[in-house]
């Protein structure tokens, strides 16, 4: 599906360049030529963030535990600091990540929620 969008997309390429650094600078390929590599998004985040979320994502105990990393990073995510908008928050938290681990937990994230 995601493949097939890029190839949309770009008129029959699988593969988009992005200018990670501004226009004046040279662009990385990204290339969705299937099949990728798909990442878990809680465990992908935890790995590359250096967090350990609690499994039970409807608990209070995550949901605390996403305020103070949000508290810790200086994240702002107004009110209501519910766990899904929190997690929305921190996924996109520009912590030491490489725009290729971005793009692969965002997109899971969507085939999760699509179902």
């Amino acid at each position: 599906m995601l493949s097939g969008m890029v190839q949309e997309l770009t008129k029959g390429s699988y593969k988009i360049k992005y200018h990670a650094d501004g226009i004046d600078k040279d662009p990385i390929e990204i290339d969705f030529t299937p099949p990728f590599k798909r990442i878990d998004m809680i465990e992908g985040l935890e790995q590359i963030a250096g967090l350990n979320i609690p499994k039970d994502l409807s608990s209070d105990e995550t949901n605390q535990y996403l305020k103070d990393a949000c508290l810790k990073h200086g994240i702002k995510c107004p009110p209501p600091e519910t766990t899904a908008r929190l997690l929305d928050k921190v996924i996109l938290y520009p912590v030491p990540l490489t725009v290729l681990s971005i793009l692969s937990l965002i997109f899971n994230f969507f085939f999760l929620c699509e179902g």
